[in-house]
């Protein structure tokens, strides 16, 4: 399992590179303060999720999901989502 922890500067692509990580590694992502990315960003995570894949432009690759990958947030209460 991969966690993450948002801090207020935090934003989508400072979760990218480890959410393509759990995906290559079939493994859940565990983002902690989710509501820190905004409404936007979490809609396209959640879409990241039913996706084939996802081009990373740093690695060049495309990163696709492998069988386990999931993503999980948890608000600032604890309360924790699933994400598609």
């Amino acid at each position: 399992m991969k966690d993450v922890v948002l801090h207020d500067d935090d934003c989508i692509e400072t979760v990218l590179p480890i959410i393509g990580e759990a995906m290559e590694n079939g493994e859940i992502c565990r983002i902690s303060n989710i509501e820190r990315l905004g409404l936007r960003s979490i809609a396209a995570l959640v879409r990241l999720t039913s996706s084939s894949g996802f081009f990373d432009v740093k690695s060049g690759k495309v990163l696709r999901p492998n069988p386990g990958f999931g993503l999980v947030g948890v608000d600032e209460f604890g309360a924790v989502w699933a994400l598609g």
